[in-house]
């Protein structure tokens, strides 16, 4: 149940009795807004990419650029959709593109100084949850539940944004994948791997 944890967390402004024991106690009400949210709160498929690919080139742009055809081979992601994604991202400022023979795509900033919110933003995914008042819900004439979904997607959102490309690239999970995609990463140095 760490979804329970994760909204306990960011919902401070519940009454503080109300403890994630107790959220789990509650009856099918509590497991159908659980259920809601966290369909609510799914991202799409061009912003899940978007991060996929960014790591990919954040693992293997250290020394060389990358080819979208070989992030495509690697992610089994679509070259005509990827293509269109960069295409975001560049504008964003968040890849540079060289071409050419030598050619391909580098981080424009340091993987440390590029957000997960960055991404998803760049790549127009939307981080804010839906209001529960459905379209005569606004700032001006808000629902009964307006400040909480608002609230909910500013702790979202900073979520986030506090978490940095490097600390996604670093893990040893991502580590691991990237190895048994027959490139990994020692340091700032790629080890290709051949079968």
């Amino acid at each position: 149940m760490p979804i329970l944890r994760f909204l306990s967390k960011l919902l401070g402004f519940i009454d503080s009795t109300i403890t994630a024991q107790r959220l789990l106690s509650l009856d099918n009400a509590s497991d159908k807004l659980t259920n809601s949210l966290s369909f609510s709160m799914k991202l799409t498929t061009k912003g899940r990419y978007a991060v996929t690919a960014m790591m990919d080139l954040a693992l293997h742009a250290k020394l060389d650029r990358v080819a979208l055809v070989d992030i495509a081979e690697r992610q089994k992601i679509s070259l005509a959709y990827l293509e269109q994604l960069f295409r975001s991202l560049r504008n964003a400022g968040l890849v540079q593109s060289v071409r050419g023979a030598k050619g391909g795509y580098m981080l424009a900033k340091a993987d440390k100084d590029i957000s997960l919110a960055d991404i998803l933003v760049a790549s127009d995914e939307q981080i804010n949850l839906a209001c529960g008042g459905g379209n005569t819900c606004s700032d001006v004439d808000p629902c009964l539940t307006h400040n909480l979904w608002t609230n909910l997607s500013q702790e979202f959102f900073e979520f986030l944004n506090n978490k940095k490309l490097s600390d996604l690239v670093r893990s040893r999970h991502v580590q691991t994948m990237a190895t048994q995609q027959d490139v990994t990463q020692i340091g700032d140095i790629p080890i290709h791997i051949s079968r």
